[in-house]
């Protein structure tokens, strides 16, 4: 299970260390576009079975196309160095608008790459209805 929040940068090379607690989870990763502006990175073995579910997705239906083309069209599957670091594509670089400073955000099946004043800025924006958005999502079964 990915969880927490860590603070790290940005190499000149694209280059950022993964946080140690989820170093031993995986040696390859693939790197994708997010969602509010972050990146997302899945161990390989999940992007798979994320690929899986899209696959089921009809190519009929524009808004299936649309995050298919967003998710899989911009993937780049990555292998951790002897340092534990992965490189990030200089494409994903400048869709996500990172720059030196990264926020690494666990969220369970996968991790959230943020430039750290976005992250900020949408943390800000979050925090301020937070509790109205919880009200509205059930976590019990049934």
């Amino acid at each position: 299970m990915l969880v927490g929040t860590y603070y790290h940068t940005l190499e000149a090379k694209g280059r950022f260390s993964l946080p140690k607690a989820f170093r031993s989870e995986s040696p390859s990763w693939v790197l994708t576009a997010g969602f509010d502006g972050c990146l997302y990175a899945y161990r390989a073995s999940d992007f798979e079975t994320e690929v899986a579910k899209m696959q089921k997705l009809s190519y009929f239906q524009a808004d299936h196309r649309a995050v298919v083309r967003h998710l899989v069209g911009t993937a780049s599957p990555q292998t951790t160095d002897n340092l534990g670091r992965l490189t990030i594509p200089t494409n994903l670089q400048a869709l996500a608008g990172l720059h030196k400073k990264l926020v690494i955000v666990g969220q369970l099946s996968h991790l959230e790459i943020w430039d750290a004043d976005r992250y900020r800025e949408m943390m800000d924006r979050l925090e301020m209805n937070v509790e109205e958005r919880a009200e509205l999502v059930s976590l019990e079964e049934g």
